[in-house]
Parts: C-alpha cells; sequence; structure tokens
C-alpha cells in the first residue's frame, strides 16, 4: 500500500518521483549525543561503568543503559570522534538505547563506528542494532594484533529501518553470549531521515499523476482519475 487517505510513491518509483516533483524529503537528523561527549562524567578518570537499573544509567545525557553494563570511556583508548566512546561490556554484556522522536513511514539510516576493546587479544567482537519495529541487524569486528588503544581501527557500519510510530526506541546491545569485560567499541552516531511528504490533487497536474498510485497501488492512467481519486477519498475506481 502507498499510504492511507492520501497517496505516497511507492519505493518502486522512487528514482522516477525525485525526477517529477520529489515527495521525499531527506534531512540531516543526528541522534542526540552520538559521540557521547555529554553527560555526568567524572573528572580524572580513564571510564566509568554504568549499570542498568541504578542512577548512573542514565549518565550519558540522551542515552539509557537498558540492560547490563557498559564502560563510558574517555581516555582509556582513542575514540573516533571526540574524546568519548562506549565499551559496550562492562563487567559483562550491556545494552544502551535512545528513544528517538519519528514520523511514520520515515526511512532511517543509521551510521555509527564500530571497533573491539584490544585488552583481550585478538578476536570477534559483535553487536546487535535494533530499532522499534524493524529487524534487528548484527554487525563484527574482528581484533588483529593491529587492534591498539591508540590505534583501535575504528569502521562506519549502516543500519537502515522504517518507523512505525512517532517514537522509535533505538539500540545497541553487545553479544549476550560473550561474557567477558572486552566487548564491541561503538563512538559517533547518526543519522539521516527521508520522510515522505504528503500529496493532494493539484500534484496530479504537470504530469505529476505518473508518479503516483491510488489507495490499492494501482498506477493511475491519467490526470482524470488521479483528481477523482483524491476527490472522493480513494471511493472511485479507475481504469474502468
Amino acid at each position: 500500500m502507498c499510504g492511507v487517505k492520501r497517496r505516497f510513491l511507492c519505493g518502486v518509483i522512487v528514482s522516477l518521483a525525485l525526477a517529477v516533483g520529489a515527495p521525499l524529503t531527506a534531512l540531516a537528523s543526528d541522534v542526540g549525543n552520538g559521540s557521547f561527549e555529554d553527560g555526568d562524567f567524572p573528572q580524572g578518570v580513564a571510564f566509568q561503568m554504568l549499570s542498568s537499573g541504578l542512577p548512573d544509567a542514565t549518565s550519558i545525557t540522551g542515552w539509557t543503559v537498558t540492560t547490563g553494563t557498559v564502560d563510558w570511556i574517555e581516555s582509556y583508548w582513542t575514540a573516533q570522534d571526540g574524546t568519548k566512546s562506549l565499551d559496550l561490556n562492562g563487567l559483562g554484556p550491556g545494552a544502551i538505547s535512545q528513544t528517538l522522536t519519528t514520523v511514520v513511514n520515515s526511512t532511517w539510516v543509521i551510521q555509527f563506528y564500530m571497533a573491539g576493546n584490544p585488552d583481550c587479544g585478538d578476536g570477534v567482537k559483535t553487536l546487535t542494532v535494533s530499532a522499534t519495529g524493524a529487524a534487528p541487524q548484527t554487525y563484527t569486528f574482528t581484533n588483529t594484533g593491529a587492534t591498539s588503544r591508540g590505534d583501535m581501527g575504528w569502521t562506519l557500519e549502516t543500519y537502515t529501518f522504517v518507523a512505525t510510530g512517532t517514537s522509535t526506541d533505538l539500540t545497541f546491545a553487545a553479544d549476550p553470549g560473550n561474557p567477558s569485560f572486552c566487548g564491541p567499541a561503538l563512538d559517533d552516531v547518526s543519522a539521516t531521515v527521508t520522510v515522505p511528504v504528503e500529496l493532494t490533487g493539484a500534484d496530479c497536474k504537470g504530469g505529476g499523476w505518473r508518479s503516483m498510485n491510488d489507495e490499492a497501488g494501482n498506477a493511475f492512467k491519467n490526470q482524470g482519475d488521479c483528481v477523482s481519486s483524491f476527490a472522493t477519498d480513494g471511493e472511485t475506481p479507475i481504469g474502468r
């Protein structure tokens, strides 16, 4: 379905739509405090362990430790951006979440940098990214002999989801199967959101109908069918 009460572009014709009227709007929409720079970080320490269910779970501005424990890193190793980052394993695996304000059917492209705590030697570090109403995705980073606190080897990763509500919980979680204190490292989380723009009967003009569908996903055969469908809230069948 392309929409309810008002027609939107379907994904298969996005490129055509952009050429004839751009009913999708892409906006830079940074995740709040995506580099973990802001919050109640104690002076004079290299890292601070934060625990879910305790008052310090909300020490990082905009984020909450939702399960287990995580380490909020400052000078312990080199961050990708700024001076701070996270190890998603504190005493063991943990998870951190932020609630985003979203538009239904908007597409979010989340970018983040991943590395691994090098203190436990070579090995694969795993984290899972998820968003409310969307499928989770798992990412890995392999620590090698070249991985060090001074050269973490940060790698850019991307997670995409379509919002199903007006608020969405974005979560980064360590592998629950890794009980050690050396987990996946996370930094520099950002987002770009593409919001579907609502169309009206006026958008049928000037050839716009060619890139629009009715409530059932059927393409309009001409401008008249398009305008008629909007005028009747889709109750007039097209092509008959």
